[in-house]
């Protein structure tokens, strides 16, 4: 998906790109119905909220390796103790 989005920015017109936006928006949609689906037991979602969530899910688990370790930086103005 992202790569036909590049190519569509460097190529293409307005048409292409609606294009793969209805096409995103349209994976979206399905994938969070999935996910209200399979929440359901434990919570109740509006599709807008699942949208979001299936988003954030997204963002976080998209890589290419199986696990993603997120790590952050010590702050200089951060002691070990505090």
């Amino acid at each position: 998906m992202c790569d036909s989005y590049s190519d569509a920015m460097a190529r293409s017109g307005a048409q292409r790109l609606e294009a793969i936006n209805m096409g995103r928006r349209a994976i979206h949609n399905e994938a969070s119905e999935l996910l209200r689906e399979r929440l359901r037991s434990k919570v109740d979602i509006d599709l807008e909220t699942a949208r979001r969530l299936f988003t954030l899910l997204h963002i976080l688990l998209k890589q290419d390796t199986p696990y993603r370790r997120i790590e952050h930086e010590t702050k200089p103005y951060c002691s070990a103790g505090s």
